[in-house]
């Protein structure tokens, strides 16, 4: 099996693990179910897989530092569960991602600081927004940035991310779309509005 897709069913319960023993998947999709508990850490088994898919269940608990190992990922979409803690570093090895999305994770929501992904050369689409993610943001965030003119996009509204938007981001991007609404940012840099 190369792609298996369940999108709104009725599947309830925890994540069945038996998913994972399915190593040849490419592409797995789930969202839209009743699934509910933590994220087993089996995960990481899908070696092959490109696109995770499980938005709009009640999936919980801390991100599991396994997700790492999935370093053929292109597309995660985590949305609208009830994920919580900080964004695993491990998140950083997935080279090869294009489109990573998180937002509204419920009553709890991510919390600690933004991640730099510095080694996600690729990534063109990064959702965090309405979680609980503070402190300041990074200057080096995606600093190894390898997509030239094509569209960025960074939707950050609704966190907690305090001080100045890092002069570095300055010259970084080309073609940028920034939402950082709702945070408590005291500054911007003058030359960004030019991206």
């Amino acid at each position: 099996i190369k792609r298996l897709k369940l999108t709104s069913n009725y599947l309830q319960g925890t994540v069945p693990t038996a998913f994972f023993q399915l190593v040849t998947l490419e592409e797995l999709a789930f969202s839209h179910n009743k699934f509910e508990g933590p994220l087993p850490p089996q995960v990481g088994d899908l070696t092959n897989l490109q696109r995770l898919k499980l938005y709009g269940n009640n999936v919980s608990g801390n991100l599991p530092t396994q997700l790492g190992l999935l370093t053929n990922l292109v597309e995660l979409d985590l949305s609208e569960n009830a994920f919580g803690g900080p964004l695993p570093s491990e998140l950083n090895k997935l080279v090869k991602l294009e489109k990573f999305s998180l937002h509204q994770t419920g009553s709890t929501g991510l919390t600690g600081n933004l991640l730099s992904f510095q080694d996600l050369t690729q990534l063109t689409s990064l959702q965090l927004d309405s979680n609980m993610l503070d402190g300041d943001l990074p200057s080096s965030f995606l600093s190894n940035t390898q997509v030239g003119d094509q569209r960025i996009e960074i939707r950050l509204s609704d966190n907690a991310f305090s001080g100045a938007i890092p002069s570095a981001w300055e010259t970084r991007f080309d073609n940028l779309f920034l939402d950082l609404s709702g945070n408590k940012i005291t500054s911007i840099p003058s030359d960004l509005c030019d991206n």
